[in-house]
Protein backbone atom coordinates (compact mmCIF):
# COMPACT_ATOMS: atom_id res chain seq x y z
CA UNK A 1 0.00 0.00 0.00
CA UNK A 2 1.46 3.39 -0.67
CA UNK A 3 -0.01 5.16 2.52
CA UNK A 4 -2.67 7.75 0.08
CA UNK A 5 -5.66 7.63 1.65
CA UNK A 6 -8.89 7.47 -0.36
CA UNK A 7 -11.42 10.47 -0.69
CA UNK A 8 -14.60 8.62 0.42
CA UNK A 9 -16.39 11.45 -0.05
CA UNK A 10 -16.05 11.88 -3.95
CA UNK A 11 -16.83 8.11 -3.97
CA UNK A 12 -20.36 8.57 -3.00
CA UNK A 13 -21.31 11.01 -4.76
CA UNK A 14 -21.43 8.18 -7.40
CA UNK A 15 -24.65 7.51 -5.60
CA UNK A 16 -26.70 10.77 -6.64
CA UNK A 17 -24.95 10.72 -10.03
CA UNK A 18 -26.29 7.63 -10.64
CA UNK A 19 -29.53 7.75 -9.01
CA UNK A 20 -30.09 11.59 -10.98
CA UNK A 21 -28.89 9.67 -13.91
CA UNK A 22 -31.48 6.86 -13.78
CA UNK A 23 -34.65 9.13 -12.32
CA UNK A 24 -34.72 11.56 -15.17
CA UNK A 25 -35.07 9.95 -17.83
CA UNK A 26 -37.57 7.94 -16.62
CA UNK A 27 -39.05 11.38 -15.83
CA UNK A 28 -39.32 12.33 -19.01
CA UNK A 29 -40.42 8.61 -20.66
CA UNK A 30 -42.65 8.05 -18.03
CA UNK A 31 -43.45 10.46 -15.67
CA UNK A 32 -46.51 8.65 -13.89
CA UNK A 33 -44.13 5.47 -13.02
CA UNK A 34 -42.17 5.58 -9.66
CA UNK A 35 -39.29 3.09 -9.03
CA UNK A 36 -39.75 3.31 -5.26
CA UNK A 37 -37.64 1.55 -2.94
CA UNK A 38 -36.32 -0.77 -5.87
CA UNK A 39 -35.38 2.87 -7.48
CA UNK A 40 -33.35 3.24 -4.42
CA UNK A 41 -31.89 -0.84 -4.40
CA UNK A 42 -30.98 -0.51 -7.93
CA UNK A 43 -29.40 3.27 -7.38
CA UNK A 44 -26.91 2.19 -4.73
CA UNK A 45 -25.40 -1.46 -5.53
CA UNK A 46 -24.93 0.30 -8.91
CA UNK A 47 -23.19 3.15 -7.72
CA UNK A 48 -21.78 0.74 -5.06
CA UNK A 49 -20.56 -1.37 -7.94
CA UNK A 50 -18.85 1.37 -9.69
CA UNK A 51 -17.50 3.27 -6.58
CA UNK A 52 -15.85 -0.41 -5.62
CA UNK A 53 -14.23 -0.67 -9.55
CA UNK A 54 -12.76 2.95 -8.70
CA UNK A 55 -11.72 2.02 -5.32
CA UNK A 56 -9.73 -1.57 -5.96
CA UNK A 57 -8.28 0.51 -9.32
CA UNK A 58 -6.45 3.25 -6.83
CA UNK A 59 -5.86 1.20 -3.83
CA UNK A 60 -5.77 -2.41 -4.43
CA UNK A 61 -7.41 -3.52 -1.69
CA UNK A 62 -10.61 -4.12 0.12
CA UNK A 63 -12.46 -0.87 2.49
CA UNK A 64 -12.28 -1.27 5.70
CA UNK A 65 -15.02 -1.21 8.28
CA UNK A 66 -14.20 2.44 9.02
CA UNK A 67 -13.80 3.49 5.45
CA UNK A 68 -17.26 1.73 4.76
CA UNK A 69 -18.94 3.04 7.32
CA UNK A 70 -17.54 6.92 6.08
CA UNK A 71 -19.23 5.91 2.98
CA UNK A 72 -22.32 5.28 4.53
CA UNK A 73 -22.46 8.18 6.13
CA UNK A 74 -21.27 10.35 3.18
CA UNK A 75 -23.72 8.88 1.17
CA UNK A 76 -26.92 9.03 3.49
CA UNK A 77 -25.98 12.96 3.43
CA UNK A 78 -26.02 12.95 -0.55
CA UNK A 79 -29.22 11.26 -0.55
CA UNK A 80 -30.82 13.21 2.21
CA UNK A 81 -30.30 16.47 0.01
CA UNK A 82 -32.17 14.92 -2.83
CA UNK A 83 -34.80 13.41 -0.49
CA UNK A 84 -35.52 17.00 1.11
CA UNK A 85 -35.41 18.89 -2.09
CA UNK A 86 -38.38 15.80 -3.14
CA UNK A 87 -39.84 16.60 -0.22
CA UNK A 88 -39.92 19.86 -0.49
CA UNK A 89 -41.51 19.82 -3.62
CA UNK A 90 -44.09 18.61 -2.23
CA UNK A 91 -44.39 20.56 0.15
CA UNK A 92 -47.53 22.34 -1.18
CA UNK A 93 -49.67 19.65 -1.42
CA UNK A 94 -48.59 17.72 2.24
CA UNK A 95 -49.45 18.96 5.99
CA UNK A 96 -46.99 19.29 7.78
CA UNK A 97 -46.93 16.50 10.27
CA UNK A 98 -47.17 14.39 6.70
CA UNK A 99 -44.06 15.95 5.87
CA UNK A 100 -42.16 15.39 8.93
CA UNK A 101 -43.71 11.67 8.91
CA UNK A 102 -43.13 11.06 4.95
CA UNK A 103 -39.06 12.60 5.74
CA UNK A 104 -38.73 10.12 8.38
CA UNK A 105 -39.98 6.77 6.73
CA UNK A 106 -38.15 7.75 3.70
CA UNK A 107 -34.87 8.65 5.81
CA UNK A 108 -35.14 5.29 7.78
CA UNK A 109 -35.94 3.40 4.49
CA UNK A 110 -32.67 4.90 2.90
CA UNK A 111 -30.63 4.04 5.95
CA UNK A 112 -31.86 0.81 6.23
CA UNK A 113 -30.69 0.14 2.44
CA UNK A 114 -27.66 2.55 1.56
CA UNK A 115 -25.45 0.90 5.05
CA UNK A 116 -26.83 -2.72 4.43
CA UNK A 117 -25.83 -2.60 0.45
CA UNK A 118 -22.41 -0.93 1.89
CA UNK A 119 -21.57 -3.23 4.41
CA UNK A 120 -22.87 -6.42 2.65
CA UNK A 121 -21.79 -5.91 -0.81
CA UNK A 122 -18.86 -3.88 -0.87
CA UNK A 123 -16.18 -6.88 -0.12
CA UNK A 124 -18.21 -8.89 -2.72
CA UNK A 125 -18.07 -6.17 -5.76
CA UNK A 126 -14.28 -5.48 -4.48
CA UNK A 127 -13.15 -9.15 -4.90
CA UNK A 128 -15.21 -9.12 -8.01
CA UNK A 129 -13.21 -6.44 -9.32
CA UNK A 130 -10.03 -7.45 -7.85
CA UNK A 131 -10.09 -11.00 -9.81
CA UNK A 132 -11.13 -9.25 -12.62
CA UNK A 133 -7.90 -6.47 -13.03
CA UNK A 134 -5.42 -9.44 -10.89
CA UNK A 135 -4.63 -7.81 -8.05
CA UNK A 136 -3.58 -9.87 -5.04
CA UNK A 137 -5.70 -9.04 -1.48
CA UNK A 138 -3.52 -7.09 0.52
Amino acid sequence: MDGRSPNLFFYSLWLPAVWLSLTLPLLVLAPDFELGILGIVIATNLSLFISCRQFTKSFKRQFTTKEKAYLAAYSLLCMALIRALNIYGLSDQLEPMVMIYVSLIVLAIDVLVIASSIFSLSNKFNDFWQKRMGVENA
